[in-house]
């Protein structure tokens, strides 16, 4: 089951689409919500943003429902004339599980430095991971991440699933992957008491995780890593936004090994627009340290999170630099390893 799916399945009754089939799209992500501006041009909406998932439309009289994979997932609360969609419950019941994102706290908030000096001590400094010690097997990832599908309700309120994925890639990056959808989690805590109210009023359980769902084919990539191909795998004529977006797919699907670990932080320090944020804490309650670049293009600052012993990627956030800051998402690296074996 796919996360829009399983988000249309916590509204429950709440989902104002609910008697429409999920169907292809026939229009862009970007198409989909043009359109529904153009239907309702209220200053409180969002610019979409880019994706290049797949993106599902819901569509009713009078009514613009969009499901998007990657993005904005459910928009919500104009009313309806059409006697086929139900409207919203009222804003009331018991309180729903669910977590207000904030953003990490830096060691160095305001004024930070060039990254460069700190970046080159680190590469030079940091020492085996206990994955080093194997070479043969799976490639073995844990992660928890957020983000990905959202749903959009009046005024910006948004709601999207935590999901926790494991995935074993063998050395042509061919394997099994296994992801489960956790709790809500919000950007803001207006956001959260709307749809805590949503789920609530449709008797939605939403502080239980879903079920693990397993699939198998390409979930990795070849190993090992060309250290030769570095430069090109991580964009460094990019610009620093797209190093460190390049930095999080990288350790997405391999186990680096040292050699190469300090390689890519000795990239990053050779490309301008990384700041130094010293000591943070990750969510996972982990200690690193951190750099930052902003992507004021889109409008983001790019977090990456490093553990200081071993130079692994502990985390990758993306931090809304209008103020107040929110978190736009998050993945989170809690294991890597080589396996022996699935599971």
């Amino acid at each position: 089951m796919n996360t829009p799916q399983q988000l249309r399945d916590l509204l429950g009754p709440a989902d104002p689409a609910q008697r429409v089939a999920l169907v292809e799209p026939t229009l862009s992500a970007g198409q989909v919500i043009a359109r529904a501006e153009r239907a309702d041009p209220s200053p409180s909406r969002p610019r979409a943003t880019r994706s290049r998932r797949r993106a599902v439309l819901v569509a009713a009289p009078a009514f613009a429902a969009v499901l998007l994979a990657g993005s904005v997932a459910v928009v919500l609360g104009r009313p309806s004339a059409d006697p086929n969609v139900l409207p919203l419950p009222p804003q009331a019941g018991p309180a729903v599980a669910g977590t207000v994102l904030t953003p990490i706290s830096y060691e160095i908030r305001d004024a930070a430095p060039d990254a460069a000096p700190a970046l080159r001590n680190l590469a030079a400094s940091i020492t085996a991971a206990d994955h080093d010690a194997k070479s043969d097997g799976y490639v073995y990832h844990h992660l928890r991440s957020w983000g990905a599908t959202r749903a959009l309700g009046p005024d910006n309120r948004q709601m999207g699933l935590a999901r926790e994925a494991w995935t074993w890639s063998d050395s042509r990056g061919t394997g099994e992957s296994r992801v489960r959808d956790l709790q809500p989690e919000f950007p803001d805590e207006e956001s959260r008491r709307y749809w805590e109210s949503i789920l609530a009023s449709s008797g939605a359980n939403s502080g239980s995780a879903g079920p693990v769902v397993a699939s198998s084919g390409a979930v990795g990539a070849r190993e090992p890593l060309d250290p030769g191909d570095l430069a090109s795998v991580l964009r460094t004529d990019s610009g620093a936004p797209a190093v460190a977006k390049a930095v999080n797919e990288l350790y997405r699907v391999h186990v680096v090994p040292l050699a190469i670990r300090s390689k890519i932080i000795e990239t990053l320090a050779d490309v301008q627009g990384f700041q130094w944020r010293g000591a943070v804490t990750d969510r996972a309650g982990r200690q690193g340290v951190a750099v930052t670049t902003d992507d004021r293009q889109h409008g983001f600052q790019m977090v990456l999170v490093f553990d200081p012993r071993t130079g692994d990627l502990l985390a990758h956030e993306n931090v809304r630099l209008a103020t107040p800051q929110q978190v736009v998402a998050y993945n989170l690296f809690l294991e890597y390893d080589r396996r022996s074996s699935i599971g």
